[in-house]
């Protein structure tokens, strides 16, 4: 199978989720779903009848009081006050898409107060990450008094101080990991402190935002609902994009915030949904995919700016003057991204024993800091381990990583800290700095590390299974069950299924240059079409093969007014594996 890096695969693990036959009867009579679906939800962690009913009831009230996040009530009464004596207000972001929905949302509402509302998106290779000296200086010079930062300052002790000494209040509203002492802020708003009792560690900063903006409604007695129909689009969008787990409070925000994005009054937002072409009600996929990428490219190559303006204006010049230039650079990214990722190919085939390296740290002259996160995500998938990019600046080497599950990313940053210039994030998703000589130590501090929790030599690309099936089960009605499962995402995936032993009756490849592969499979009772998008090469290891195991996840394929049952093949094997 070829990988996102265009390399071979010589070893994908199939990990396949166990079924229990009497669990399943239970859950699906109770909850009207096929025993798959019940298996899907079991394996989920959500085996009660409770659970899997509200999993399929998305609403409001799923969404937790705003006022159990640590320090809301003072951040609440610092935003009141500057309401009454007309302060101005500076919202500082970031320059992902989180933090510029974010940034966009309370810039939105803040404005709706009242507030004189000044909003700064730091340069990622001018600024760097975080609330800066220089953006609270210049903040305090144009009359701001109260620096907000959002997706950001909660490592930034300097740059909080020094508002401090300006006579500013500040408030950090972060969803990142703080560190040892934090920022001396009026009010830190961050469901990751210690003691904190919210329900939901992962709410991103657009969600904080949302939180923050109903409770300041609250207390100002403005309905709840005027909140939600306003700002979901933007609090939907923020998670999405930053790859939060959609479960439990995310799930239904994501779920309602799609809702509201398929009718949203935001100009910016309809003409980049129209340049991406998406019609109907959006899914979770079109943000990860379609609207986040180009919203993430000009803080990846230039300046954000554009990016936060197209998610204020409310002029359709300008709306479809930014749409069009974040699309362009948004293919500037993706050349960039496969030029790193070709030379990372290399780089590990030539000089990295996967055997012995739990963690891959490289680093180029060449690459572009804001890319390297994302080409990170792909080594991850690729080579089954972390991977950290780095990319040099002056007399040090800049850069992202990223993680898999069973190991805690930022955590263990936080044991190469004396190697490090800065760094922070979370669990599955970091940014560091180092001086360029200490890369080799870094690398080794980091391999020490991972080594104490993963083998190396059981690292390799996987493929998460949800449940085995027969090809009976595949229905129309289990397709239509299945669709009630998203927004699909991080924590909650696109349900992946798997047949064993399927016998091939025919195949065929089809599209521009014969890519793809279609088969047929039967189990002697039932035949199924199967479609393998890219998965052309296979067709070659399967001469002489009869019986298969499939890897896919159903669809309904529509086709000349005709709706038929298709397995879309994510992989495939021959049974005797």
């Amino acid at each position: 199978m070829a990988d996102r890096l265009g390399i071979a695969r010589t070893r994908v693990e199939w990990r396949i989720r166990p079924r229990d036959a009497q669990r399943e009867r239970h859950l699906a009579a109770a909850v009207g779903v096929s025993p798959v679906t019940a298996a899907l939800l079991a394996n989920r962690g959500l085996g009660t009848v409770e659970q899997a009913r509200a999993y399929f009831s998305p609403s409001a009230e799923q969404l937790h009081d705003p006022y159990s996040l640590p320090d809301m009530e003072a951040a609440v009464r610092l935003l009141n006050q500057a309401v009454a004596e007309r302060q101005t207000v500076l919202v500082h972001g970031d320059y992902d898409v989180d933090g510029i929905a974010a940034t966009a949302l309370l810039a939105r509402f803040l404005s709706k107060l009242g507030v004189t509302v000044q909003h700064f998106i730091p340069h990622r290779i001018h600024d760097r990450y975080g609330l800066s000296v220089r953006a609270v200086e210049e903040a305090a010079a144009e009359g701001a008094r109260l620096v907000l930062a959002v997706d950001c300052g909660i490592r930034d002790r300097r740059a909080v101080a020094r508002a401090r000494e300006l006579g500013l209040t500040t408030i950090v509203l972060d969803h990142h990991e703080p560190g040892e002492e934090l920022p001396p802020a009026e009010a830190i708003v961050d469901p990751k402190l210690a003691g904190s009792a919210y329900p939901n560690r992962e709410l991103t900063s657009s969600g904080l935002a949302l939180q923050l903006a109903r409770a300041v409604a609250a207390a100002r007695d403005i309905p709840d609902g005027y909140v939600l129909r306003a700002f979901l689009d933007l609090a939907a969008l923020g998670t999405v994009a930053d790859v939060a787990e959609l479960i439990g409070e995310n799930r239904a925000l994501v779920t309602l915030g799609l809702r509201h994005l398929a009718q949203t009054k935001k100009l910016g937002l309809r003409t980049l949904l129209n340049l991406c072409q998406v019609n109907g009600r959006p899914r979770a996929m079109d943000i990860g995919f379609r609207l986040g990428p180009r919203l993430n490219a000009p803080g990846r190559l230039a300046d954000p700016n554009p990016a936060l303006q197209l998610l204020l204006t409310d002029d359709q010049d300008e709306a479809n003057r930014q749409a069009l230039y974040l699309d362009s650079l948004n293919r500037q990214r993706q050349g960039e991204q496969s030029a790193i990722c070709d030379q990372v190919r290399a780089m590990v085939e030539r000089d990295i024993d996967l055997d012995r390296t739990p963690v891959i740290v490289l680093a180029s002259e060449s690459w572009h800091v804001g890319v390297v996160g994302i080409a990170a995500s792909q080594v991850v998938a690729t080579y089954g381990r972390p991977a950290v990019l780095l990319a040099a600046e002056g007399e040090s080497y800049r850069g992202s990583g990223r993680s898999i599950p069973e190991f805690h990313l930022a955590a263990s940053l936080d044991r190469c800290a004396d190697l490090l210039e800065r760094h922070g994030g979370h669990a599955m998703a970091v940014g560091a700095q180092l001086a360029r000589g200490n890369l080799e130590a870094f690398r080794e501090r980091l391999c020490q590390v991972a080594a104490e929790q993963l083998d190396p030599a059981r690292l390799c690309p996987s493929l998460g299974i949800d449940a085995v099936t027969e090809l009976g089960e595949v229905t129309p009605e289990l397709v239509e069950e299945l669709e009630r499962m998203e927004p699909f995402g991080h924590g909650n995936p696109e349900p992946r299924l798997a047949v064993k032993g399927a016998r091939v009756v025919d195949r065929t490849l089809v599209g521009r240059d014969a890519r793809h592969l279609k088969l047929w499979v039967t189990d002697g009772a039932q035949t199924h079409e199967c479609i393998g998008f890219g998965l052309a090469q296979e067709e070659e290891a399967l001469r002489g093969t009869q019986r298969v195991d499939l890897c896919f996840a159903p669809q309904m394929n529509e086709f000349n007014g005709y709706r038929t049952l298709q397995l879309r093949l994510h992989a495939l094997r021959a049974a005797s594996e």
